[in-house]
């Protein structure tokens, strides 16, 4: 929590004179603003998440409310710098713009364990983050991995397919209830090279569409979830194990 590891916003023209790598020289907050005793932070998100979360569980121990104040509003600020709906964080905000995987982790287990401290309600926070972007950054769809790798180099050897089909049997239990479909606009990387409004499509609170696309053949592209816009929801066939006999004592 000391000063010297925390306030400022990035700095756009990216001057990072006596700093070590990337990291872009800090500007002042804005007028009023303590940003160093809020834990407002530039360059690395989950370099700081990291300290954030052992934070969090020493303030839980000890009963500290000040440092538990302290993980809150840098939670807090870290969503201004994002999209919330969405559950998309900037977790290199100007230097990189993007949003890393493990900077989401990071932000499901500090809203789960900041509610469970009583700190506030960020259920609603987990259940943007689960249901779209840290879904939609788990790539398994072979067709779109196989045109980015196609468009890239070096190419995988050719004949085998990157996932075996699956043996197909019965449904097991279906549930269905009112969902409706909603659409937003929101800007990404504000005030940044990287600025960028999108049109976003969310059926419930799930991302189902978005426009502008990166229509690059080395992008893999995100919500490309038509199948979760119907009215019937998708079924998944598996097949459970059964144990061949009874046990009757443990």
């Amino acid at each position: 929590m000391l000063p010297r590891f925390w306030g400022g916003l990035p700095d756009p023209s990216g001057s990072s004179p006596g700093l070590v790598s990337h990291v872009a020289s800090a500007l002042p907050d804005p007028s009023c603003i303590a940003g160093q005793e809020q834990g407002h932070w530039y360059s690395h998100f989950h370099a700081r998440a990291i300290a954030l979360r052992g934070m969090l569980e020493c303030a839980r121990v000890a009963h500290d409310a000040r440092v538990l104040e302290f993980v809150r509003r840098v939670y807090e600020f870290t969503w201004t710098l994002g999209i919330p709906h969405m559950g998309w964080v900037n977790t290199y905000p100007v230097v990189l713009n993007y949003c890393e995987g493990c900077a989401l982790g990071d932000l499901v287990a500090l809203a789960i364990r900041l509610s469970d401290a009583g700190a506030g309600d960020y259920w609603d926070d987990v259940d943007a983050v689960v249901r779209n972007q840290l879904v939609e950054q788990q790539l398994t769809r072979s067709d779109l991995l196989e045109r980015v790798s196609a468009a890239s180099a070096p190419l995988r050897p050719e004949g085998k397919p990157l996932y075996p089909k699956q043996a197909t049997h019965g449904p097991e239990e279906v549930v269905s209830f009112p969902v409706h479909e909603t659409v937003a606009s929101y800007t990404a990387n504000a005030r940044t090279s990287g600025e960028k409004t999108y049109t976003c499509t969310f059926r419930g609170s799930t991302s189902v569409d978005i426009s502008p696309r990166d229509e690059s053949p080395t992008s893999y592209p995100l919500c490309l979830r038509e199948s979760l816009r119907r009215s019937a929801a998708p079924l998944k066939q598996v097949v459970r194990f059964v144990a061949e006999k009874t046990i009757v004592n443990w």
